[in-house]
């Protein structure tokens, strides 16, 4: 007997089991894009390929956790090693908190104090380690400050804030300890710029100062070579102390020669440290005793 569709009862059964066998292994059958995939010839490791497998293979089946690539992104840890470690040294209250909350932006840099004098200065330098301070230029001893830092801590470099850009200024910074300035007219990019660059143990000024620093260099070599164990001032040295001949102040000095009090420090530092003498008053009566003209080079 023939049923609906032409085909006996037999018929439509064994159709049925057919369409669902075939349905059942229609489910078990990959897509035909992940047929592909699996089909697909298989490039080859590199070799650096291969040495990551291994070492993910070992780390398994040791039981340890996979250990991500050196080039991931890095964990707080991390980060706070490659910082700079930064002091800032001003008397200006505003400065201090002003630049702390500026540079405490910068992913690079860490400000771990700020002091106000020279005596807080040393005693930071000594118990947080940074790894820069950054000097106001306008403070009272600054320079005497840039000094004593280096001879606390040889691993601390030095920024100077506010120096003007001239060469005698500079100078006087470089000859101080120094490692790096800002000028007056330098803006928030020049300071951070400038401390990144010291940070990597770098120096960045001017061509112009570049130059200046070169003719110091070779003057001070020839100076060595002519002059043996004696040290000799510079002009500008016996300059200076023939006017502590006449008993003029530091800020008188600077006054008169147009320049920085602390660079007349600095000037008045060298003078004693060559003449081997302490005080000022030794220095004057030295010069009154000696022509100036065996004094200097």
């Amino acid at each position: 007997m023939i049923g609906e569709c032409g085909t006996s009862p037999e018929g439509r059964a064994n159709a049925r089991r057919t369409r669902a066998d075939t349905a059942r292994l229609k489910a078990r059958e990959p897509p035909i894009a992940a047929k592909e995939h699996l089909d697909a010839p298989k490039t080859p490791l590199s070799g650096a390929g291969k040495a990551r497998m291994n070492r993910a293979l070992r780390g398994n089946l040791q039981g340890r956790p996979t250990v991500r690539s050196s080039r991931s992104r890095l964990t707080p840890w991390d980060r706070s090693q490659d910082m700079i470690r930064l002091l800032i040294v001003t008397d200006v209250r505003l400065y201090r908190e002003g630049l702390a909350q500026m540079l405490g932006r910068e992913e690079e840099l860490s400000i771990v104090g700020a002091a106000a004098d020279l005596e807080e200065a040393l005693t930071c330098v000594r118990d947080l380690r940074p790894d820069l301070a950054l000097i106001d230029l306008a403070m009272p001893e600054s320079l005497a400050a840039v000094r004593a830092i280096r001879v606390l801590s040889t691993e601390a470099r030095v920024v100077a804030l506010a120096v003007p850009e001239i060469e005698e200024e500079v100078l006087a910074c470089a000859e101080a300890g120094v490692a790096g300035y800002v000028p007056r007219e330098a803006g928030v990019a020049d300071l951070i710029s400038t401390i990144q660059t010291v940070g990597r143990g770098e120096l960045l000024c001017s061509p112009r100062m570049a130059a200046a620093f070169r003719e110091r260099l070779t003057s001070l070599a020839a100076s060595q070579a002519s002059s043996g164990s004696e040290r000799r001032l510079t002009g500008r040295e016996i300059e200076i102390l023939g006017l502590l001949e006449r008993g003029l102040s530091n800020k008188d000095l600077a006054r008169q020669l147009g320049i920085e009090v602390a660079t007349v420090k600095n000037h008045v530092h060298n003078i004693l440290e060559k003449l081997r003498v302490h005080r000022r008053g030794q220095a004057a009566a030295r010069a009154r005793g000696t022509p100036h003209r065996m004094l200097g080079r």
